[in-house]
C-alpha cells in the first residue's frame, strides 16, 4: 500500500467521524462525485502537510460543488459570467445567433430606449 493510500484511509476514517457519518457513506459518495483519485493522490501533499480541519472544509467545499443540485447553479453562475464580459455587440450577435426574432427585437429596441435617455 502506498503512502497516499494509507494517508488517504486515516483521512476517511476521520472525516467520516467529522461528519458523523458512517465510512463506508462517505467513500461511497466520495466515488459517486468522482473525487476518491483526486483527493488520495492529487491532494495528498497538500492534505498530509497541513490542519486536517483544512482538508475537512476542502472536502466539504468539493463535495458541494459536485453535487448534482449544485451543478445547474455551478453553470448558471459561469453563463452569466460569460456574458457579461460580452461588449454590447458581441451580446447581439450572440443573441442573434441563439434567440429568437423577438427576442433580437426587443434586445435592439431596449439598447436604442436606453441610448435615447443617455442622450
Amino acid at each position: 500500500m502506498t503512502k497516499e493510500h494509507e494517508f488517504f484511509i486515516y483521512l476517511l476514517e476521520y472525516y467520516a467521524a467529522y461528519k458523523d457519518m458512517p465510512t463506508s457513506k462517505v467513500l461511497t459518495e466520495l466515488e459517486e462525485l468522482d473525487l476518491v483519485d483526486y483527493i488520495c493522490n492529487g491532494m495528498y501533499w497538500r492534505y498530509s502537510t497541513e490542519a486536517i480541519e483544512n482538508a475537512f472544509e476542502d472536502i466539504d467545499q468539493l463535495i458541494a460543488e459536485r453535487k448534482p443540485e449544485n451543478a445547474h447553479h455551478n453553470y448558471r453562475e459561469y453563463a452569466i459570467r460569460v456574458l457579461d464580459s460580452l461588449s454590447e455587440e458581441q451580446l447581439i450577435e450572440f443573441v442573434r445567433i441563439f434567440g429568437d426574432e423577438s427576442t433580437v427585437a426587443r434586445m435592439e429596441s431596449e439598447i436604442q430606449s436606453n441610448a435615447s435617455d443617455a442622450e
